[in-house]
């Protein structure tokens, strides 16, 4: 009787393996390429290719790319996923979205889908890729400070909307001492926990220290791992300039961005857009429309808007609460004779005033004993525009970055900066890096 009950027990049991087999199986979707193996069976599967029971048999389905030309047709909507809290790219004011990637991707939308509306749709930044793939996908387009990463199947990248270096941050006391990645060796060095960076600080640096993987906590106003840089935890941290100057900002007179371009010239990052793989005559069209935006002075008011000169000691997030805050001050701050109204301003708002910043990136541009021309950047200004306009050619652009390592990148200058302008012809069009 007790083996008759043992046995029952283990049919059973198995019964409820199957099942729960046979239901694991059912939509199955490969992660990468695989083989797997059901009731005997081998399906050799490629990445993202799915696995359906039908009519009791198991088959497998190949992965085919979302044509977002037959979404459009059937919608009025086009779903972008983007980190929910994280700016300078992407974050919501009251109840305002607002953010660089958002702005941006709002004047593409009105060049590439006339009368499609943007919806953003909130998710982890891992998370993303695979939701723009999966079976029942809930976005058509990921942004946020994406690199193109070209090892994720069945995704197309436009080209960089923005160019940037990695930033160097260090504590205001060792500013002097971290500066360049030689200061680096044999140092604690933090880096973004995705990868990216890690990978390029090992290759650049071969006797680095320790490397300390860090998520940033959007849940508070500060990341964790700034904190740890505060208290001495790590020498340094290495990160994407445009976020590094969000971080600082919330550091002031604690934490410095010594190196605006660690990485620079040869090994600029940029992010991309990404969309479904398979959408080509699309993918064209809003690279068209990033090359036109970037060309135009509302792109250069974005970057300085929520990229905002580190000289000015202000971040996007920053200059909103600020402007909210000092209203109730207006009154008591009455100007001095003899003060100018933009002097006042600078003053009210704490900011360095005008002509201290001009003086400071005088120092920065190390412009005392240079005797070429110099350039004063005016607002809206891009390197492809003074190239043409000083040098003839916008393509001359590199020479002018490559003359001024006080800038960010190609995509991020500043109304003020001073740039030394080439005499003659750096660099030929055959050896040009971008």
């Amino acid at each position: 009787m007790k083996y008759s009950i043992l046995l029952i027990y283990i049919l059973l049991l198995f019964a409820s393996c199957s099942s729960n087999s046979e239901k694991d199986w059912n939509g199955f979707v490969a992660k990468e390429n695989m083989v797997a193996s059901i009731k005997g069976e081998h399906f050799n599967l490629k990445a993202l290719d799915t696995i359906v029971l039908s009519d009791n048999h198991y088959v497998q389905k190949a992965f085919q790319s979302r044509k977002l030309a037959d979404w459009l047709d059937e919608n009025d909507v086009l779903r972008v996923g983007m980190e929910p809290d994280a700016p300078p790219t992407y974050f919501t004011k009251g109840d305002k979205e607002t953010g660089f990637d958002y702005e941006l991707l709002s004047i593409i939308f009105e060049k590439v889908f006339p009368g499609i509306d943007m919806e953003v749709k909130g998710f982890s930044y891992d998370t993303l890729p695979k939701l723009l793939l999966q079976p029942n996908p809930q976005i058509e387009i990921i942004a946020g400070g994406y690199v193109a990463d070209t090892s994720i199947p069945n995704i197309a990248w436009t080209k960089p909307y923005l160019t940037f270096g990695y930033a160097l941050i260090t504590r205001d006391m060792d500013k002097m001492k971290y500066t360049d990645l030689l200061s680096l060796k044999g140092k604690k060095v933090g880096v973004y926990d995705d990868g990216i960076a890690e990978l390029w600080l090992r290759k650049n640096v071969s006797d680095v220290g320790t490397i300390v993987k860090a998520v940033d906590n959007t849940d508070t106003p500060a990341s964790d791992w700034m904190k740890m840089l505060v208290t001495g935890e790590v020498d340094a941290i290495v990160y994407d300039y445009p976020f590094a100057v969000q971080e600082v900002g919330d550091y002031d007179d604690i934490l410095s961005i010594t190196n605006k371009r660690l990485n620079a010239p040869n090994d600029l990052m940029g992010y991309s857009f990404g969309i479904p793989a398979g959408n080509k005559k699309l993918l064209k069209k809003i690279n068209d429309a990033i090359d036109e935006v970037k060309q135009a002075a509302d792109y250069g008011n974005l970057v300085a808007h929520f990229i905002p000169d580190p000289d000015l000691g202000k971040t996007a997030l920053a200059l909103e609460t600020e402007k909210n805050n000092t209203k109730d001050r207006d009154i008591a701050l009455a100007a001095p004779k003899n003060e100018s109204s933009s002097d006042y301003d600078a003053r009210k708002n704490g900011a360095v005033s005008k002509e201290e910043v001009a003086k400071r990136k005088k120092r920065e541009a190390k412009i005392e004993g240079y005797n070429g021309k110099v350039h004063q950047v005016s607002e809206g200004e891009s390197l492809a525009t003074i190239a043409e306009k000083l040098l003839g050619s916008p393509d001359r652009w590199e020479e002018i970055y490559l003359m001024n390592p006080h800038i960010a990148s190609p995509d991020i200058i500043y109304a003020g900066t001073l740039l030394k302008i080439p005499a003659y012809q750096l660099v030929k069009s055959e050896d040009k890096r971008w």
